[in-house]
């Protein structure tokens, strides 16, 4: 399985220009089907004369030969442009919405060869992080069985040490930090995911 942060760290070393840690990958519906878009911001050292050729094809080659999916749509962005959470995080809600409202300050883009993405290919958004959830709680906590979103984490055996995991990954995926002690309130998984999805709208 692969994650929008696997993808970015590729994008962000596959030429000098992009900007370390502000490139969002997500995923955008185009014809029916999911599509990989990618956004990376160039380095302010580059903006003058940039060879947008070369930087879109570098991501997208690059993406491709570790992932074997190739992006639909790479789009090379101003310095600054990428919104940012408190702690640091890609907001790539807030981007994805920002490209499809067209107030993405865009140098280039450049759009490749229809190529949907698999079904179970994960590109997390607000939507699916009840999903997420269940999905670690049966891998992490109950041996690959099935869990009930109806019943807390707690209930699965979660303690302090699997719940920094959860917190360290919902994170680096989702981009919102949760507060401790939410794991221990007897929320059930439904709930939590609620709570994280309002978590994620304030950034």
């Amino acid at each position: 399985n692969y994650y929008p942060q696997d993808i970015e760290l590729i994008a962000e070393g596959s030429h000098l220009s992009v900007r370390k840690n502000y490139c969002a990958a997500f995923s955008v519906e185009h014809k029916g089907e999911e599509q990989l878009c990618i956004v990376a911001e160039l380095q302010r050292t580059f903006l003058r004369r940039p060879d947008t050729a070369a930087i879109t094809e570098s991501i997208a080659e690059a993406v491709a030969g570790e992932f074997e999916i190739r992006p639909w749509k790479v789009i090379l962005i101003k310095t600054g442009s990428l919104e940012k959470t408190s702690s640091g995080k890609i907001m790539r809600r807030a981007a994805k919405e920002a490209l499809l409202s067209g107030t993405l300050e865009i140098i280039a883009q450049k759009q490749f060869e229809q190529e949907s993405l698999p079904a179970d290919y994960p590109l997390p958004e607000t939507g699916s992080l009840s999903e997420f959830m269940i999905n670690w709680a049966s891998g992490r906590l109950n041996g690959g069985m099935p869990v009930d979103r109806n019943k807390p984490l707690v209930s699965y055996g979660l303690d302090s040490i699997r719940a920094v995991e959860l917190s360290d990954e919902t994170s680096r995926i989702f981009g919102f930090e949760w507060p401790p002690y939410l794991f221990f309130e007897g929320l059930t998984i439904a709930e939590m995911a609620e709570e994280g999805e309002k978590l994620m709208k304030k950034g």
